[in-house]
């Protein structure tokens, strides 16, 4: 399920998370954090699935009930939620269920005054939807899903309190989610293939590979960066900086398969994200002149 790019996103923050000095200490305590932090994403996943099972039985439950109240919730919308099949599919096919269940069954189960605040902040609302009962049933549940779940604040900022990392997951997991729902028929007797973490998973393994090498190499790599940019000492140059560029020289000297043009932009997109606004142009001219001197001294062979 994650990307390179998320991978490489996790090295950084493992790395991050710790002193330079204490880099090879990440030896002793087998990268944990990385690893946690990789599982944590399938943990959004199979949370966010099994939020929807959560929304559609919610809607179930009070439609009748606040029909009757005629209090200031949107009832049309309530409506469309709990007749489509796209959110009944998740809620009830009971391959699907299973599987997440199993992997995170629990999640919800003490969290009833915020599915009920999340609810409110949903459907209440003084004017009713419009035009969406004519809409097909799928656009109905993407509309929905990308408006009232993808980019709702108060379940964005309930996550963020939930896991440290899931604050940068939660895209990521919501555009996973919906290229899935893009693909099925949404048959009974069909499910989605629900992603699962495993330790031989080949994304994984390279990030493991990326923090091995870091850390054997990191005083070689620290001395070499000094060395081409004399004027500005370690204390100068951003932390998320020096992290990211000896990351790329780590894939320039060890992934032989990956192209030095894809280690650059991959890293210079990561700065771009989590990094001051110039850091993007000062690593590319760092890494530049560092790959054309490994071209010369012929340390590195790749295009």
């Amino acid at each position: 399920m994650l990307t390179r790019r998320q991978i490489r996103i996790k090295v950084m923050q493992t790395l991050y998370s710790i002193k330079d000095s204490e880099v090879i200490l990440l030896k002793k305590n087998n990268t944990e954090f990385f690893k946690k932090s990789c599982f944590n994403s399938y943990c959004l996943y199979y949370a966010t699935l099994s939020l929807i099972s959560k929304i559609w039985e919610l809607s179930n439950f009070k439609y009748n009930h606040l029909k009757i109240k005629n209090q200031n919730f949107d009832l049309e919308k309530i409506f469309l939620l709990k007749s489509n099949r796209f959110f009944s599919f998740i809620a009830n096919n009971k391959i699907l269920r299973k599987k997440y269940d199993s992997f995170y069954k629990d999640f919800w189960i003490n969290e009833s005054p915020f599915l009920e605040k999340l609810f409110q902040n949903i459907f209440f609302s003084n004017e009713q939807t419009e035009n969406e009962k004519n809409d097909l049933e799928y656009s109905f549940f993407v509309k929905f899903f990308i408006g009232e779940i993808a980019s709702n604040e108060l379940l964005y900022d309930f996550y963020e309190d939930k896991k440290l990392t899931w604050q940068d997951d939660i895209m990521f997991v919501n555009t996973f989610f919906l290229k899935q729902i893009k693909t099925k028929k949404f048959k009974e007797n069909q499910s989605i293939d629900i992603p699962i973490f495993e330790d031989s998973n080949k994304d994984y393994i390279f990030g493991k590979e990326i923090l091995k090498y870091y850390v054997e190499s990191n005083d070689e790599f620290n001395y070499e960066l000094t060395n081409k940019i004399p004027n500005w000492g370690n204390e100068r140059i951003a932390k998320i900086d020096f992290i990211l560029m000896k990351m790329a020289l780590v894939e320039f000297k060890y992934f032989k398969s990956i192209p030095i043009r894809v280690t650059m932009n991959e890293y210079i997109e990561i700065a771009k994200d989590y990094s001051s606004p110039k850091s993007n142009i000062f690593i590319n001219g760092v890494l530049d002149k560092i790959v054309k001197d490994y071209l010369k001294k012929g340390i590195v062979s790749k295009s």
